[in-house]
């Protein structure tokens, strides 16, 4: 075995490349001349090649050709460097797409890259900044190559103002990317950005303005000056200044390529809203200057076109109905403030919605309770009458089986990445787990007997009816009757509605009455009470169909996305070395025949080696690896947990309306049918189930179960009620759509197994590739460490990914897309195919036999597609038999009663007139209903839903525990609850209490105020800990009658006093503590004499401070503000600290003296900023107290009175400061 040489540091490449030592001779070595080849002493090597470079895309070397045959004088001398050529590729595929919220943006400006310098090094700034904010790379090509750019600019600036020549959109494009360079990335740069701005405008200016440019053809530059716009827009409102382009431009930019998504039916544009803000901003700049005079009118006009209009609660806190200016009505979620569902109400973007109605109506038949007509027993009837239906009867086994959920049983679906998000509304619905759980709230039982209905109105005329959030009845117009007909439309301004009753109260006026006259017309809704299928469940299960259907789609979409990025770098190293072999002279012509020549016989094709060697070399194997293995996991995950879980759900819910369709098969009233189920679905699941790893089902696999369980319970009760006609739905419809959700599940399941397959197999391949390139750029001769590795390779996998998944891998099938005639020709096969599932493993069969087949059918977005369009089938026809049933009653006119809100007055008749609902909570219970109620609670375990069921019933006018729901009861047995609980807790924690041995304090005479504090624990040993408790106590004066001068003295407990008069005991006790049990240590005590006074309180402040009172016997005199008595001082030789009460402590004009009888001390708080500690001080009068303040470094005390009797008037208290410290 040859050893291997070591290169010579400082070696030139071609000996490096050999192997061999080089003897550094300049400006070529001696083996580089004996050989005849060029010597290369460059820091960097440098490979010039005939075909284009793998960093730069295949797109871009087409464009780069396209440009150059375009104009044959332009020729990119020299070639794109490789930093350029990076920086090009990674705009294109990384800083684009940033710069546009449309899923498919229009392509970059790098035919004009190619083509002009400046526009290329504007494009390589924007890409090297924004990849130095990614990963913090490239940060050397940032300041040169905007040095060069800014340079060329210039150049061409000046070339354009003296010749005027054709360059202005060429510079124009290249100083719209500076400017969105500096304003979005590089955010400090204002200045810079302005500048730049200035320069668009002026390069628009020479071309006749921007109406004059966009619409040109050139799709980037319309793209970009949306850009431009809208951002001057919103600098031009925040800094207060008319915008650059007038409202109307924004007509203009909406009619070219632009950053924001467009509406799929071409309904609304995000520019409107652009329009509308410009107009305000130039009105706003008119009226500041003085052009135009404020309007109130113009005002309001804004604000109604750029605000909600109307808004209404669902009544339960979980949604809220806004109504925008664009026609929609958004349900916000109260949760989380996401927009749920989006209805479209009115297609004409001129027509307002004028009113949102939102109300609940019980589903059940309710029988009058109206049985005597007698004046006693009136009230209670009509009291009951008002109140919704009773619940259902406890035990109720059909009731039961018909609401049987199997969707709460299946795992929860995951939310989608973020990373790939799909388009449209739903982009972002569903990547949150709030969002997701927000709307697939599970079916609730106790609400089965409601049904939610929401009415909306819109100025031209239309009535929006919608049930269960967001299921859409239909659209309906109201016409008077001939008698009191007039041309024109009528607007919804109030609705009104009952619980119990199905028809509701609409008023409308009309505007040829000028507001002086309404009418109130009947709305009966008959499908609420009598349709055959509960209502609820139905319009549950409908709705949860609706939004998984949505789910699915984006899931589609995510898949598709993964899929493409999983090929898309594969296919351009793979582009390369094709054209490079067919263009060889001998050899393989295809990669797959050259590679499986390499790994049978282990020899490379010299075109092979120079392609894995110099083009894919390391750095493209570690691209290729991470692009197709993340690509796959991604890919697989989307299938297994999102697509796969969503099919199954639409499958449930297609069983369960084919259920319901095929029992009411005779009906004609329900609106779907039944017909034979497919079974082979369920099992392709079992059987792509049990080929996949055992992965958590988070995404897919439970939105497809919850479609499945949902369509199986549609499909339950199209059978049950087969026979009518009025549930809107038939068996033979679900069926239909279950055999899509089947057809489905196996492409998905199909799917899934290629993945897995091409995972396992790339692995190998991944291998493989790496020895090539490590085997072929080493010696001739292989090291032990290679072989090695070519013992590991596995090399039956490496041809099977070679043959099979290489250039084209099977999933093709289902994500690639097709020609529109094919699609259209399978999309009318499919409408007559009654054996769907059938068809599609028939394709998928031939396709993989090599056979020709129908290229569209077995694809996941046509199938999707497919599924939605079978999905809208049902929801119109169902839609369609509710909507047939409403009825609208004769209207009754109301003369001047424009301005009364009857929906509250009748609200207020039925609910408040007689009984308040809130006496349920309030009103007193005869004693013994209460002691029943009370040994009821004793032992019921559910209390909560007790509660709530006594208050549903006494709703419902049914027999309730009268003492069950009240606030003074409920409150009385939370007291009686928490006193047990509190009882236990302490009898646990009395058994560990213990008393240690006592202290005797003793005094010659009665104490008349004490006050004890404890100090902090300190730490004597691993072992044990020390304490000390402070007790200060005063004795009892002589005198029977007290009085006081307001003065307070600050002491530090220490010194001893050597008089009896004015004394303060101060007892300390040291106690040991070990493991919480503590023994006294030591006693002591000190006594301090303040002086010929009496004490009237004492208080510690902390464990350090103690604060006494005194009281002289000298009597007072009367206080007035020319003569105030002198203090008398304190002797400071102990360290105490004076501090004098405030000016207008003693009474003036005869007023009794202000004097404190008791104090309380608060430390320092920080709980309202910084609080220092403060003394409070209460009057002899009971009524008065003060608060002063004892700043650390100043005797500045700070007051505060309050008057506790609304006679007294509150006293001013002013500061007075004394010198002194406080020592403690």
């Amino acid at each position: 075995m040859s050893r291997r040489v070591r290169v010579v540091p400082g070696s030139c490449w071609p000996c490096k490349k050999r192997r061999v030592r080089c003897d550094l001779t300049k400006p070529a070595c001696r083996r580089c001349i004996v050989d005849g080849g060029s010597c290369d002493y460059n820091a960097q090597l440098i490979r010039w090649s005939t075909r284009p470079s793998v960093n730069l895309s295949q797109p871009l070397a087409e464009i780069a050709a396209s440009a150059a045959r375009r104009s044959p004088c332009l020729k990119i001398e020299p070639p794109l460097a490789n930093d350029e050529q990076r920086a090009l590729g990674y705009f294109q595929g990384r800083v684009w797409p940033l710069l546009t919220t449309v899923p498919n943006p229009c392509a970059p400006p790098t035919p004009v890259a190619m083509q002009h310098r400046v526009v290329l090094l504007s494009m390589c700034v924007f890409a090297a900044s924004h990849r130095y904010l990614q990963d913090g790379r490239g940060a050397e090509l940032i300041t040169p190559t905007r040095s060069e750019c800014l340079q060329v600019l210039r150049t061409q600036v000046g070339g354009c103002c003296k010749d005027n020549n054709d360059m202005l959109p060429t510079l124009l494009f290249a100083v719209l990317l500076l400017y969105l360079h500096d304003g979005l990335v590089e955010g400090s740069a204002t200045s810079a950005t302005m500048k730049h701005h200035v320069g668009v405008l002026a390069i628009l200016d020479q071309l006749g303005g921007l109406t004059k440019v966009v619409g040109k053809g050139q799709e980037s530059m319309d793209m970009l000056l949306s850009e431009f716009a809208s951002a001057d827009l919103t600098t031009a409102l925040l800094q207060q200044r008319t915008p650059g382009f007038a409202p109307h431009v924004w007509d203009v930019i909406d009619e070219g390529s632009v950053w924001w998504g467009r509406d799929a039916k071409g309904r609304c544009s995000l520019a409107a809203v652009f329009h509308d803000m410009a107009t305000l901003a130039t009105y706003h700049e008119a009226v500041r200057t003085g052009a135009e005079s404020l309007a109130v009118d113009r005002i309001r006009a804004f604000e109604a076109s750029l605000q909600p209009v109307q808004a209404a609660d669902r009544g339960q806190g979980q949604f809220l109905a806004v109504g925008w200016s664009d026609g929609h009505v958004r349900l916000m979620g109260l949760e989380n403030n996401k927009a749920a569902h989006h209805i479209r109400v009115t297609e004409d973007q001129s027509a307002g919605i004028t009113h949102i109605g939102w109300a609940c109506n019980s589903v059940s038949k309710t029988d009058s309770v109206l049985k005597e007509a007698d004046t006693a027993s009136w009230r209670h009837a009509l009291a009951e009458e008002l109140q919704t239906a009773g619940n259902p009867p406890e035990l109720d086994l059909p009731r039961e089986l018909t609401f049987l959920d199997v969707e709460s049983s299946l795992p929860k679906l995951s939310p989608l990445p973020s990373a790939s998000a799909g388009e449209g509304e739903d982009a972002m619905v569903f990547t949150l787990r709030t969002g997701i759980d927000f709307l697939f709230r599970p079916f609730n039982t106790a609400e089965s007997d409601e049904v939610f209905v929401m009415v909306v109105g819109t100025s031209d005329g239309r009535l929006h009816l919608s049930i269960y959030d967001s299921f859409v009845i239909g659209d309906f117009r109201y016409t008077l009757p001939s008698s009191m007909y007039k041309p024109g439309v009528l607007q919804l301004i109030h609705h009104a509605a009952h619980p119990s009753a199905s028809t509701h109260c609409l008023i409308l006026k009309h505007p040829a009455d000028d507001d002086r006259a309404v009418y109130l017309v009947p709305m009966d809704l008959p499908f609420v009470p009598y349709s055959p299928i509960n209502l609820a469940l139905l319009a549950s299960k409908l709705t949860t169909l609706q939004k998984l259907l949505r789910y699915v789609k984006q899931s589609q979409l995510h898949a598709t996305v993964e899929y493409n990025n999983t090929r898309e770098l594969p296919s351009k190293f793979l582009r390369s070395i094709q054209e490079d072999l067919q263009g060889a002279e001998r050899g393989p012509t295809d990669i797959v025949q050259a590679l499986f020549h390499t790994v049978v016989t282990g020899h490379t094709h010299e075109v092979v080696k120079e392609w894995l060697v110099d083009q894919l070399a390391e750095r493209g194997h570690k691209r290729w690896d991470k692009a197709a293995v993340s690509g796959l996991e991604a890919l697989r995950a989307l299938v297994h947990e999102n697509l796969l879980p969503a099919l199954e759900r639409c499958a449930v819910i297609l069983s369960r309306l084919r259920g319901l369709a095929q029992f009411h098969d005779a009906r004609d009233d329900i609106g779907f049918s039944a017909a034979q189920g497919h079974k082979r679905w369920d099992k392709a699941a079992i059987s792509g189930l049990e080929a996949l790893r055992a992965l958590v089902h988070e995404n897919l696999l439970p939105a497809l179960e919850r479609c499945a369980v949902i369509l199986s319970r549609l499909r339950g009760l199209a059978q049950f009620h087969d026979a009518r006609d009025d549930i809107g739905f038939s068996a033979a419809q679900v069926a239909r759509a279950m055999d899509v959700v089947a057809c489905l599940r196996l492409a998905a399941h199909r799917v899934l197994l290629h993945v897995m397959e091409e995972l396992d197999l790339f692995t190998a391949f991944s291998g493989w590739l790496r020895f090539q390139i490590d085997r072929l750029a080493s010696s001739s001769s292989a090291t032990e460490e290679l072989n090695e590795k070519e013992a590991g390779l596995e090399n039956g996998k490496v041809l099977a990914y070679i043959q099979r998944y290489l250039l084209r891998s099977p999933m093709a099938l289902f994500f690639e897309p097709v020609a529109e005639d094919e699609r259209e020709a399978d999309w009318k096969f499919v409408q007559n195919e009654p054996a769907l599932l059938d068809a599609v493993d028939a394709q998928i069969a031939r396709q993989e036999d090599g056979q020709p087949y129908m290229k569209a059918l077995p694809q996941l977005a046509f199938l999707v597609a497919y599924l939605e369009d079978r999905a809208d089938g049902i929801f119109k026809d169902i839609a369609e038999a509710q909507k047939r049933s409403v009825r609208f009653g004769q209207p009754t006119l109301n003369e001047k009663e424009a301005g009364l809100e009857n929906g509250k007055v009748l609200a207020y008749i039925q609910r408040y007139l007689l009984r308040s609902p809130m006496a349920l909570f309030f009103d007193p219970v005869a004693d013994d209903e209460r002691e029943a109620d009370w040994k009821f609670v004793q032992n019921e375990p559910a209390l909560l839903d007790a509660v709530d069921a006594q208050i549903a019933w006494q709703e419902d006018g049914q027999p309730y525990m009268k003492a069950l729901p009240q606030l003074a009861f409920l409150v009385a047995y939370l007291e009686d609850r928490a006193d047990g609980i509190f009882k236990d807790i302490a009898e646990a924690q009395k058994r560990s209490v213990r008393f240690g041995q006592p202290t005797r304090i003793v005094m010659g005479s009665k104490m008349s105020r004490i006050d004890c504090v404890m100090g902090p624990i300190v730490n004597g040993n691993d072992l044990e800990d020390h304490a000390s408790t402070f007790v200060a106590a005063i004795q009892e004066g002589k005198e029977d009658e007290r009085k006081f001068i307001g003065r307070a003295v600050l002491s530090s407990p220490t010194g001893i006093a050597d008089s009896d008069e004015a004394l303060v005991y101060i007892f300390r006790t040291t106690v040991r503590i070990i493991n919480g049990i503590s023994t006294t240590t030591s006693k002591t005590c000190a006594a301090l004499r303040l002086g010929d006074h009496k004490i009237t309180d004492i208080k510690f402040l902390g464990h350090e401070t103690l604060l006494p009172i005194q009281t002289p016997e000298t009597k007072y005199a009367p206080y007035t503000e020319e003569s105030l008595p002198e203090p008398e001082p304190l002797s400071a030789a102990h360290g105490f600290t004076s501090f004098t009460l405030p000016e207008g402590s003693g009474g003036g004009g005869g007023s009794p003296p202000w004097v404190p009888v008791r104090m309380e001390v608060q430390p320092r708080s920080d709980v309202r900023d910084d609080m220092p500690p403060r003394v409070c001080l209460l009057g002899r009068d009971r009524t008065t107290w003060r608060v002063f303040a004892l700043e650390k470094d100043a005797a500045v005390p700070q007051q505060q009175e309050q008057e506790q009797e609304n006679e007294q008037q509150q006293q001013q208290e002013q500061q007075v400061s004394t010198p002194g410290r406080d020592n403690a």
